[in-house]
C-alpha cells in the first residue's frame, strides 16, 4: 500500500482563536513568532500530561508488612483495622502481619499448621473465634473491647 504525505495547512479564518493567539488581534507578529508560541504551549501542555498520567505498572509495589517492625506497629495496624468493623479486612490485616514476623513461627506458636494458617488467613476465609484468638495470642496482642462512643 502506497501512502502519500501531503502538509496540511490550518484554516485561516478571521476572528477564530488559534491555541491561546487570536489572528484577529495580531498586529506585526510573523508567522514564525505565532508559530514558535504555538510549539511552546503544546511543549507545556505534553509536559503538565506527563506529571499527571501515571501508568499503574510504575507505581511501587506497596507491602504492608514491610512497615510492621514493632508489636506497637502491629496494634495500631490492628487497631486501624477494627475501626473498619470488617471481619474480612480483621482476616487479612492478621494474615499480612503473620507473614511479617514469620508464617511458620506464627503458626508453630499458635498450634496451627502452616497450611492451617494459611488457609485461615486468606482473605476469602471466615475462620472461627477460637483461631483468630490463638492468632492474637501468637501475635502478642489481644482484642481489646471499648463503648462506642456518640
Amino acid at each position: 500500500m502506497k501512502t502519500t504525505r501531503r502538509k496540511i495547512e490550518p484554516a485561516k479564518i478571521t476572528g477564530q482563536t488559534i491555541g491561546r493567539i487570536n489572528p484577529t488581534q495580531v498586529d506585526a507578529t510573523t508567522e514564525t513568532q505565532i508559530s514558535s508560541k504555538m510549539k511552546h504551549d503544546e511543549a507545556l501542555t505534553m509536559q503538565d500530561a506527563d506529571t499527571v498520567l501515571l501508568k499503574a505498572a510504575d507505581l511501587p509495589d506497596f507491602d504492608m508488612a514491610q512497615y510492621l517492625q514493632t508489636d506497637e506497629d502491629v496494634a495500631n495496624y490492628l487497631t486501624l483495622v477494627l475501626a473498619e468493623n470488617d471481619p474480612a479486612e480483621l482476616t487479612h490485616a492478621l494474615g499480612i502481619i503473620a507473614r511479617a514476623r514469620g508464617m511458620t513461627e506464627v503458626a508453630r506458636a499458635s498450634g496451627l499448621t502452616r497450611e492451617a494458617l494459611n488457609k485461615a488467613l486468606r482473605p476469602t476465609s471466615h475462620p472461627r473465634f477460637d483461631t483468630i484468638a490463638r492468632v492474637c495470642n501468637a501475635l502478642g496482642v489481644k482484642l481489646a473491647v471499648q463503648p462506642i462512643q456518640a
